[in-house]
């Protein structure tokens, strides 16, 4: 300060000595400091100057600097809270908003995959996620009939079944109300003899006998009683097996069958059976696991015998009661089994690695082989799983999800230490004239570090713990683990580097404080060094990423990773240096113009360029603009995936014709533009000049129709001219092939042969190549395909036989069709055309919605949209804490200029013309960066996985998408600047002036 003491304002003197009292701990402790440090008469006056002081006559035991005492810690943590809790309070916000996000990441990745995990086995069923053993002991082992029975009784099978589940262990997880196990006969041939059974093709039904666990908890009786006898009747000689069994209410009515009803089966030369059935049974709960492993126990099945035959007949399966294990070897070959599928929300997604090398372990390790040694069943046990290839499909699937969502959250760290780099400023600033002071005063830097450390640590360690109870609180999971390390690392960096950055700047005393921003001065040798580091290592990085395309594997590549991150510091760095001369251009055309303020806006914010928050500003937005444009590119990859597979809005086909009134039930369907009929017939194959073609698809259209549907939907346009017929008839049909179709067709073309003769369920005639489309919208991405004109080859069919040429088998829509009213369509039409092969529905948007709700895809999508609005808000955090560090000088001077008569409308425009222009090149370098990160990334980022698709998905930029973030950085400076200018102008001037004046 110039003014000197006996000239100051008492209200100022009152000030400085409250000031005083703040920033010098021994204002309250006079233990911590020596008393005489207070006195001047025992330092030299100069002592405030260290470039004058003559240290050796300074009595270092009279000034001695400030010493971490315990009370002196204490009080000067106190002190400095009830002197700031503006401040206090502030950071304690940042730091809770950085625990918590700290914490989240890991438990919205864990709940993320477990959702995931949980929804894949609970949609695949029992079926996929169980873990079967099976024995099926016989001459192998030397056993007879009864050996075998006496080993596979009840009480035998239900101890290998605890076995079983001790044996699979943590971390997969047995549903205890899925298990079943049992046995049951295994001969196809134990056919029923009585007479005026149903039939298929003419072969009598076959009969399985089954006995399963706990079947009263699972059956309920409709009529009769469950089933307890089995034994031998008959002679010694011819001895007849009489099981008692008890049938499936649907199985009863197709047999015609009751409680008291025999019937008789034999298979071959084995032991003929009697079955008696003592009641009829429903089961208790469809859904219940019980009965996905031995579904015809409820619904008798469609079986048939193997090729060239394949004769079908029925398959029914009973159940028999607890003595019918002892006698079932006698009727033949017995499967026993054990079925153990998992709790579908047991199994946590990061123990999935875990869980493989178990269920390894289980099928081919040494559990395994024990099992299969055992001597409990004869012959030992076999474990299999088809739940092996599943985790692993779900671990690669998620390996590469994971690549792109480190992307997203490598981006989302950087900027996190970018803003808190910001704050960091923001406090030195705030803090520079005390510190300075203390510096002055003989102050080491180690005990400034540890008084401001424990000052920080005061606020950010309770901080930190509500940000890392709340993210456990909202984001519930299996493991806390990592959320809490995580949440203590990012409280641990708040602690160490907002205090280190203050000290940092007063490594050397010098009096008013060490300069708060030098963006004027001449660039160090340091700082050249570091940009041009930085710089060459995001051009290395592009270049690689460049030059070696998509990588196979799965996993994070920690080269994509950073790729954002150091393409948004490189751009801080360089827009750093260019800042200063891009805001100096229109300064110098304002100083030529009339008026002052726009000279002294554009000036200011030359010098008020803050590189803390440049950078948090740069690296949010880039990945910000970054996400936005892999979001946009994901979302056309679903369309387009969708699109590629139904080829229309909507798509109505069968093996055989589609019912002849199904073209007016779908021509009536409110929101239905066109329907398009087509016949399609797969698997054939040409030859020419002695070359064979690749199987293709024959697709028969009407021109004009198929070529404005092709228009529509943007697959495979051609022109219809292009099919109509020639002069010549002998030249064959006209037909526009597939790449692959047409290089051989077209090859031929030339030599003046005859055309090559394709035999088709729609007649035999000649081809003529009219030209080659990548895509057509009958058959799927992929397929081999010529397509050719309907009244070509109508009427070659016409002149070799009379009758009737086969109808369409696709039916291709276009419009607002609802799925559910077409379903309705196509079941009317299927119901007045008896015999009509089974029709298959897809719905364009049905489809695309199943690939947005795909499990491990949606919760990717979704954190990765989360990250991109986390980066974009801590952009905003960015900018307020950029304004709030240059806020009270820019107040002070507000208020002195408004006391020189300039007017509201003056300062708004200054204030404006100060702050916006650093923004808005944050804002366009930021957007540029995102932008040009995608063709950087483009080719080695494959976003298929993410789409749910298995074509190829490259990035897309939408306008829209890429300038909101920017938009929104520059609304929340204006908003900012319009509450800061309002809040001064209704301050006192006086109040402003003693607030502001330093």
């Amino acid at each position: 300060m110039s003014a000197t003491p006996d000239r100051a304002d008492p209200a100022a003197k009152d000030s400085a000595t409250a000031e005083s009292a703040a920033v010098d701990p021994t204002a309250v402790d006079p233990t911590a400091v020596d008393p005489t440090a207070v006195d001047p008469t025992a330092v030299d006056p100069t002592a405030a100057d260290p470039t004058t002081v003559d240290r050796s006559t300074v009595d270092r035991s009279a000034v001695r600097a400030p010493h971490r005492s315990p009370s002196g810690a204490v009080s000067w943590v106190w002190i400095r809270l009830r002197t700031a809790p503006t401040a206090a309070a502030a950071l304690a916000l940042l730091v809770l908003a950085l625990s918590l996000l700290a914490a989240a990441v890991p438990r919205a990745v864990d709940r993320y995959g477990d959702t995931a995990l949980r929804r894949e086995l609970s949609e695949r069923g029992p079926l996929v996620r169980s873990i079967d053993a099976t024995a099926a002991p016989g001459a192998a082992q030397n056993l007879d009939a009864g050996q075998i029975g006496q080993a596979i009784s009840p009480s035998q099978l239900a101890a290998v079944e605890r076995t079983l589940r001790a044996a699979a262990g943590p971390p997969l997880r047995i549903d205890p109300a899925a298990v079943s196990y049992g046995v049951s006969t295994t001969s196809p041939h134990l056919t029923l003899r009585d007479p005026g059974l149903p039939v298929i093709d003419g072969p009598p039904p076959v009969i399985t006998l089954d006995w399963q666990q706990d079947q009263a908890a699972h059956v309920r009786v409709i009529a009769g009683r469950r089933p307890q006898a089995a034994a031998f009747t008959g002679s010694a000689g011819t001895p007849t097996v009489m099981v008692e069994a008890m049938v499936g209410q649907a199985t009863a009515d197709l047999l015609g069958v009751h409680p008291g009803s025999v019937l008789h089966a034999r298979a071959g030369q084995e032991t003929p059976l009697l079955v008696r059935i003592t009641g009829v049974y429903s089961a208790r709960s469809a859904a219940d696991p019980y009965w996905s492993f031995q579904q015809t126990l409820l619904q008798p099945d469609r079986e048939s015998t193997p090729p060239p035959d394949r004769t079908r007949y029925w398959h029914v399966e009973v159940l028999v009661g607890d003595q019918a294990p002892a006698v079932l070897p006698f009727l033949g070959p017995v499967d026993i089994y054990w079925h153990h599928p998992l709790l579908p929300g047991g199994l946590p997604a990061h123990r999935v690695a875990e869980a493989q090398q178990r269920l390894r372990d289980l099928v081919s390790g040494q559990t395994g082989s024990e099992l299969a040694d055992s001597s409990a069943i004869p012959g030992g046990v076999a474990v299999s799983s088809p739940l092996e290839s599943l985790l692993a499909a779900f671990e690669q699937e998620r390996g590469a999800l994971a690549s792109l969502l480190a992307v997203a959250g490598a981006g989302l760290a950087g900027v996190a230490v970018a803003v808190l780099l910001t704050a960091a400023a923001l406090n030195a600033d705030r803090r520079s004239m005390e510190l300075s002071l203390l510096r002055a005063r003989g102050a080491a830097l180690s005990t400034l570090m540890g008084l401001l450390a424990a000052e920080t640590a005061a606020v950010a360690v309770p901080a930190g713990a509500a940000g890392c109870g709340l993210a456990l609180l909202l984001l519930p999971t299996g493991r806390a683990a990592v959320a809490v390390a995580a949440a203590a690392a990012a409280t641990a960096l708040v602690v160490l580097t907002v205090p280190l950055y203050a000290v940092l700047r007063h490594r050397r005393a010098a009096p008013g404080g060490a300069r708060r921003d030098p963006s004027w001065a001449p660039p160090t040798r340091r700082r050249t060094v570091v940009d041009l580091a930085v710089l060459v290592a995001a051009a290395a990085a592009v270049a690689a990423l460049r030059g070696r395309g998509v990588v196979g594997g799965t996993g994070v590549d920690p080269l994509i990773s950073s790729a954002p991150p150091l393409l948004g510091l490189a751009g801080a760095r360089l827009l750093a240096r260019v800042q200063p001369w891009l805001l100096r251009l229109p300064a110098r055309a304002a100083a030529r113009g009339r008026g002052a303020v726009a000279f002294l806006g554009l000036t200011r914010g030359d010098r008020s360029a803050g590189p803390a928050a440049l950078l948090a500003m740069l690296l949010a937005l880039t990945v910000a603009v970054f996400g936005a444009t892999v979001l946009d590119g994901v979302a056309a990859g679903r369309a387009a995936a969708a699109l590629a597979k139904v080829g229309a809005d909507a798509r109505v086909e069968s093996d055989a014709e589609l019912p002849p009134v199904l073209d007016q039930e779908i021509r009536a369907l409110p929101g239905a533009h066109s329907a398009v009929q087509v016949r399609v017939q797969r698997g054939l194959t040409f030859s020419l000049a002695g070359t064979e073609s690749t199987e293709f698809a024959l697709v028969v259209v009407d021109p004009a129709t198929y070529a404005r549907l092709s228009a529509t939907t943007g697959i495979g346009r051609f022109d219809p001219a292009l099919l109509a017929p020639g002069r010549d008839s002998e030249a064959g049909v006209p037909a526009l092939a597939s790449p692959d179709i047409a290089g051989i067709l077209s090859g031929g073309g030339g030599g003046g042969g005859a055309p090559p003769r394709l035999g088709s369920l729609y007649g035999t005639f000649g081809l003529r190549y009219a030209g080659t489309i990548g895509d057509t919208p009958a058959v799927h991405r992929g397929e081999q395909f010529l397509v050719v004109p309907l009244t070509a080859v109508r009427t070659e069919w016409a002149h070799s036989t009379s009758a009737a040429f086969p109808g369409p088998d696709l039916n291709l829509l276009t419009g607002a069709v609802d799925g559910a009213a077409l379903r309705r369509a196509v079941d009317r039409a299927v119901q007045q055309t008896p015999g009509t092969e089974p029709v298959a529905v897809s719905v364009r948007s049905e489809v695309r919605t199943a690939l947005e709700r795909a499990p491990q895809q949606q919760g990717a999508t979704a954190l990765y949209l989360a990250a991109v609005v986390a980066a974009a808000l801590l952009s905003v955090v960015a900018v307020l804490l950029s304004l709030a560090r240059t806020s009270p000088e820019r107040s002070a001077l507000l208020v002195g200029l408004r006391t020189l008569g300039m007017t509201s409308r003056q300062r708004r425009l200054l204030v404006l013309l100060e702050t916006l222009p650093q923004v808005l090149l944050a804002a366009l370098a930021g957007t540029l960066l995102g932008v040009a990160a995608g063709p950087v990334l483009g080719p080695a980022l494959d976003l298929a996985e993410l789409a749910g698709t298995a074509a190829p998905t490259a990035l897309r930029i939408h306008a829209g998408a890429v300038l909101l973030p920017a938009a929104g950085l520059l609304a929340a400076a204006v908003a900012a600047l319009a509450a800061e200018i309002a809040v001064t102008g209704r301050r006192r001037v006086a109040a402003q002036l003693r607030a502001g004046g330093e």
